[in-house]
């Protein structure tokens, strides 16, 4: 049996049976393989049974002496009852509408049982207790038991019978891992890690095996990014000379003074564009560190050497706030935006067909959009530079597809943005690709937002103040976490909380909301009005994570502060504080947990994008790092970015690897296994 064969293949699964598995998204016996355990359960010391204290979580083990089944019509439901006795005396088990059990079973069985006891003068009880009968090898007592994530339908013994059964016909799994490695770390085989990790005999063995499982996940991701990075260098990119002169001139014509940080991701992306090998360069910033100002200079530049740039953005309001930024920074150049729901060349909406003929003829200098830039229909006659911003937040495809839109034979130059700051594990691991600038400073002249967890006894004098900035001109946002409450009833939703904001606390004043699911054309009147300060509050969801830039909004206000990651709360914190006047952002939460409040205080102590993103690791997770929104994000199965040590030794052996044996012509098992990641070594 094949790790690529389907579930289906494997004996004992049912019709109903594979849909189930599938919803657990395991298609596969490999995918089967890779569920691995959530938790395990100890249950592998025997317990003699006059041995067993009440109230212990046991196993004990003996022979069936009597087992009946009976309906009770008082209670609605059958009753299983056994007797079992080890010699030492004598236990009872009971189960409720399990009456099967009475056919699985039978006077004499020798049978495990495990479960919380309960003795009193007629004896040792269990209740409900997980039973099997005695075997060569046991699955689901008497050893180190293992418990899994699972869906309507499956139960812990079902997904335990399958696995051990996979692992049995799957003996021929090929460990594509060098052998020179696997020694010199000291892991075990791959095959020996899988079993071990579902079915443990001791805890040593566990973590031994987990260390192999976690290596493997990192090694083998650090090295196609490695790799990916090698093909992508090898293909040959436009030089694309830049003016000093020009870049000064553009500096010079800025409302403000560039950073020293700017300054130097700005000087570094002009000297990757020059190059003849393409540029593959992350910005990252923190929130309203200025990483459009510095992306606008390559742009420029790609123009004025006769080329073309696409700019990808991850929302159809973030590319309508970048066409708007950039056509007054770059005021000379034709700037057109295409997203599902706009279309316009310059300030003036165009039709669709009129922008695609513009840009195949080389007419329009920076496309803008979102996903509809990688749709059918759109080419470039010299594509120069592709711009992503908030690539996390597109699948490694959608980013190789946008540089492939070009009638040139070069590829075109690479430059992502994220206003998320990136941990230095995940740095290393996930974006080993990329040549990554950071830009930490922020733009002159604007103070620290002040940032205060407000409890709900503090709500009303909350309200008092934002009135009392109301009066004074300045705007305020109100953001909600979800749209519709739906069944989840604790989080406020913004629909039904704006109405109520509207009627009950603020009946002078006027309101308006934005989500998601608005028209863009809504959306886009709704920011321009708030923008204009044509109304004071503007009620939300997290549609205004990034990119919205309204400079006289002053008050960031977020309900339900603990159902948010740090970094994510740092990114809406970061839509207010873009003037020189006071900024603040408040957090209401009726959490009373002391980590949760732990946790907000941390953004109230820093202001450090970088640090949050850390803190935020530690606490909640890779994944919380990029908030929801995640596709080009890595989710590891057994490793995490904690594991440092193994993520530095993986490295190591990335690198000599890369140095060593370039076209992988040595390890020609590591090759195949990368060419079935989809990376070309043409």
């Amino acid at each position: 049996m094949r790790l690529t064969d389907t579930i289906g293949t494997l004996h004992h699964i049912g019709k109903k049976t594979e849909p189930k598995l599938h919803r657990l998204e395991l298609y596969t016996i490999g995918d089967l393989l890779w569920h691995l355990p959530t938790r395990y359960e100890d249950l592998s010391t025997i317990t003699l049974i006059n041995a067993v204290e009440s109230g212990q979580m046991v196993t004990v083990k003996g022979r069936v002496q009597t087992l009946s089944s009976r309906r009770s019509f008082r209670r609605r439901m059958t009753i299983t009852e056994l007797y079992l006795t080890d010699g030492t005396g004598t236990a009872s088990a009971v189960w409720f509408n399990q009456a099967y059990i009475a056919k699985i079973l039978k006077a004499g069985d020798g049978i495990y049982l495990s479960g919380t006891a309960q003795k009193n003068l007629t004896g040792v009880q269990f209740t409900n207790p997980v039973y099997e009968k005695v075997r060569e090898r046991q699955l689901h007592t008497a050893q180190i038991v293992p418990y899994y994530t699972l869906t309507a339908g499956v139960t812990h013994k079902q997904l335990r019978f399958l696995i051990n059964t996979a692992l049995e016909q799957a003996e021929d799994i090929a460990d594509e891992m060098p052998s020179e490695i696997i020694n010199a770390e000291k892991l075990p085989p791959l095959h020996t890690a899988l079993c071990t990790s579902h079915f443990p005999e001791t805890l040593d063995q566990l973590e031994a095996a987990k260390k192999r499982l976690k290596f493997e996940e990192l090694f083998w991701t650090q090295l196609r990014v490695g790799y990916a990075r090698k093909a992508y260098e090898k293909k040959k990119s436009l030089s694309i000379g830049w003016s000093e002169r020009e870049a000064q001139k553009f500096v010079h014509s800025l409302p403000f003074t560039l950073t020293d940080d700017q300054r130097r991701a700005a000087w570094e992306t002009l000297k990757d564009i020059a190059a003849t090998k393409p540029m593959n360069r992350l910005i990252q910033g923190d929130v309203g560190s200025g990483k459009t100002v510095v992306a606008s200079l390559p742009i420029l530049m790609t123009a004025r050497a006769g080329y073309q740039t696409a700019l990808m953005a991850p929302t159809e309001v973030l590319a309508v706030q970048h066409h708007a930024t950039l056509q007054s920074l770059l005021p000379d150049l034709s700037i057109a935006l295409l997203t599902s729901k706009n279309a316009s060349l310059g300030p003036t909406t165009t039709p669709r067909s009129a922008i695609l003929k513009e840009l195949a003829t080389g007419n329009i200098a920076l496309l803008i959009g979102t996903h509809s830039l990688i749709q059918e229909g759109v080419r470039f006659k010299k594509l120069g530079l592709v711009v992503v911003d908030e690539q996390h937040r597109f699948g490694v495809g959608q980013r190789q597809r946008l540089t492939t839109l070009s009638s040139l034979k070069q590829a075109p130059h690479l430059l992502s943005l994220t206003a998320t700051p990136i941990p230095r594990s995940l740095a290393l691991t996930l974006y080993g690709d990329l040549d990554i600038s950071t830009i930490r400073q922020k733009p002159a002249g604007r103070k620290p937002i002040v940032t205060r967890v407000v409890p709900e006894r503090k709500r009303q004098d909350a309200y008092s103040f934002f009135r009392k900035k109301i009066g004074e001109g300045q705007q305020i946002f109100i953001l909600y976490p979800l749209i519709d409450a739906g069944d989840d009833t604790e989080r406020k939703a913004v629909l039904q909380e704006y109405e109520r904001l509207q009627r009950d606390i603020f009946p002078e004043l006027t309101m308006k909301y934005l989500h998601g699911r608005l028209k863009a054309n809504e959306k886009k009147e709704i920011l321009e009005d708030f923008k204009q300060n044509r109304f004071p509050i503007l009620v939300t969801t997290s549609v205004i994570e990034v990119g919205i830039d309204i400079p006289n909004a002053t008050i960031m206000v977020i309900e339900g502060a603990e159902r948010f990651g740090l970094a994510q709360l740092h990114q809406f914190r970061g839509r207010v504080g873009r003037n020189d006047m006071q900024s603040y952002c408040l957090l209401f939460t009726s959490s009373t947990s002391e980590q949760t409040l732990h946790r907000l205080r941390l953004l109230v102590k820093y202001d450090d994008g970088f640090l949050l993103a850390e803190e935020d690791l530690k606490t909640r997770g890779e994944g919380n790092v990029f908030g929801t929104q995640q596709s080009g994000i890595v989710q590891f199965k057994v490793a995490t970015l904690h594991d440092i040590d193994l993520i530095k030794k993986s490295r190591a052996w990335v690198d000599r690897i890369i140095e060593r044996d370039t076209d992988l012509s040595f390890y020609k098992q590591v090759k195949t296994k990368l060419q079935e990641s989809d990376i070309h070594w043409e």
